[in-house]
């Protein structure tokens, strides 16, 4: 054997003897392990084992002590005390039942099940009740003794719980009156203005109505876009989604036109300048004209979607064409400042004359009032109009709500001081508090007669308004002896404010209702009525 031969096969033999020694070594760890392994499994079945028998002994011994406690008024949970041992009860035991799984949802079923035979939930449930009587009174009542009462059975002194509901009920009542008060201004049916007609109660609806649209015709004869808006808050529905988008989109297009307008100014526009900008521009040489293009794209979309209502996908060709509706740098200076100040105005007037058609549609939108009001002052602002200053005359004494008393002298001082439209401030002397009134005296054509008080309701209950209404269909709302009375010819308005009742009245029958035979009928009877109504008017 040569000496290379020998070398390698002494390797391979200390080889053999290594790898032999670390897999001996390896199988006793592996035995280890397992003994490790073995004992953790065996200490937790006995322990499983030991919870299993602790959960199922503490139980059992619950299960078999309840009914005897029950049986012998140990526990009666008509008593407070008896409740109280109940629940200290199941809180000794709890614990130790939670230890398995399995007992526990045992002990669950049979907790409820005796619970519920027992009235266990029916008097903790009034429990709470007559804990939180006591919690809201002593809220109303800071610092002070609750009412007292003898208990019979006992005679010592106790909670008058009963004493301590009615008097929050009427805590409760009064706050959401002031609440009221607060938030419309006063009691009356401008309290209820911004619901809906079935939502209130029988009693009330017709007059709600007719109070409802005198408020608004009010508005909308003064022509003043403004308090149309503003009045709006009467109905009870808000714009749909895409008209709120469409108005949204009038805000936004003012704000940029007015930026565009800043970014124009003083700079050199034209056809041969423009060109030689936006080529510059291209090459990162011309900021202000990157500014002023990138201005524009932001305009483009809403001027176009929500100005002129184009919908889908602007093309190239639509931007073009719109572009040239605003300033830009192609246009001579004078151009675009004649452009942007159209475009402003456009868009003022249209934001203006969509709000008014809304709200003459029967949509609060109130809650865009400010933002008409800006629009407007940035359009101004724009077109260089100054807002029209209205007069301001002094009184000794103003009230801060309602209509404004003035002596003969003071109107006659207001008519001379009003502007065109007949608007005039008033100031109380001394002081910053001022109200602006309109003194135009009504025209023949304007001045209308007060609508007639309902005749009284029949002297029988009313409890349900269709059934009422339904036997008063030729006559509905009820009408005084002085209308019934009028020359045909006369009759317009009567049958006009009939048929805006009937409207109301069918359009806010909830879907329920016109499901049911009975309130079918009373529909149907109500758009008969509607139809009569509407052929006489036509007729007259």
């Amino acid at each position: 054997m040569s000496a290379g031969s020998a070398f390698a096969s002494g390797v391979r033999a200390g080889q053999a003897i290594w790898n032999s020694a670390v897999n001996n070594a390896m199988a006793g760890k592996r035995l280890d392990m397992l003994r490790t392994q073995f004992k953790f499994e065996q200490t937790q079945r006995k322990k499983a084992l030991d919870d299993q028998l602790a959960a199922q002994t503490a139980k059992d011994k619950f299960v078999d002590y309840l009914p005897a406690a029950v049986a012998s008024g140990e526990i009666d949970f008509s008593t407070p005390e008896g409740r109280e041992h109940y629940s200290s009860l199941k809180s000794s035991v709890e614990p130790t039942i939670l230890r398995d799984p399995a007992t526990w949802k045992q002990y669950e079923n049979f907790s409820n099940q005796f619970e519920e035979k027992e009235g266990y939930p029916v008097f903790k449930a009034q429990e709470r009740k007559i804990l939180g009587i006591g919690i809201t009174w002593d809220q109303y009542n800071p610092g002070m003794p609750r009412p007292q009462v003898i208990d019979e059975k006992t005679g010592e002194s106790v909670d008058d719980t009963n004493r301590m509901e009615d008097a929050n009920f009427e805590k409760a009542i009064e706050r959401k009156r002031r609440e009221a008060e607060s938030k419309y201004g006063g009691g009356g049916m401008s309290q209820f203005f911004g619901s809906k007609p079935s939502e209130l109660s029988p009693g009330v609806r017709e007059r709600y109505i007719i109070e409802r649209k005198k408020f608004f015709d009010q508005a909308i004869a003064t022509k003043d876009n403004e308090k149309i808006v503003g009045a709006s808050s009467v109905w009870g529905d808000a714009p749909s989604q895409s008209e709120s988008e469409s108005l949204d989109k009038y805000k936004f297009t003012t704000d940029r036109l007015s930026e565009l307008s800043d970014l124009l100014k003083n700079e050199s526009t034209g056809p041969m300048v423009g060109f030689w900008r936006q080529f510059k521009s291209g090459l990162g040489f011309d900021d202000k004209a990157l500014l002023i293009k990138a201005q524009i794209t932001k305009i483009i979309p809403g001027l176009a979607r929500g100005v002129f209502g184009e919908v889908g996908v602007l093309t190239d060709q639509d931007v073009a064409m719109y572009s040239k509706t605003i300033g830009n740098l192609t246009t001579p200076e004078a151009v675009n400042d004649a452009l942007t100040k159209a475009a402003m105005d456009m868009v003022s007037r249209g934001f203006e004359s969509k709000l008014s058609t809304l709200a003459k549609n029967r949509k609060n939108v109130s809650g865009y009032l400010d933002q008409l009001k800006d629009i407007k002052a940035q359009s101004r602002e724009l077109l260089g109009v100054e807002e029209p200053e209205i007069p301001v005359i002094e009184v000794e004494s103003l009230p801060d709500s309602g209509a404004v008393t003035l002596s003969d002298e003071q109107a006659a001082a207001a008519r001379a001081a009003a502007d065109e439209n007949g608007r005039v401030k008033v100031r109380q002397a001394g002081t910053d508090i001022i109200r602006e009134i309109n003194v135009n005296p009504p025209t023949e054509e304007t001045v209308e007669e007060a609508p007639p008080a309902p005749a009284p309701r029949p002297a029988e209950s009313i409890e349900d308004f269709s059934v009422w209404s339904t036997k008063h269909l030729a006559d509905f709302p009820p009408l005084a002896e002085a209308e019934k009375a009028v020359a045909p010819t006369d009759r317009r308005p009567i049958l006009e404010r009939r048929i805006e009742f009937l409207k109301a009245t069918i359009e806010q029958l909830p879907p329920t209702d016109r499901r049911a035979s009975a309130a079918s009928k009373h529909l149907k009877q109500l758009r008969e009525a509607l139809r009569t109504s509407e052929d006489e008017l036509k007729n007259l």
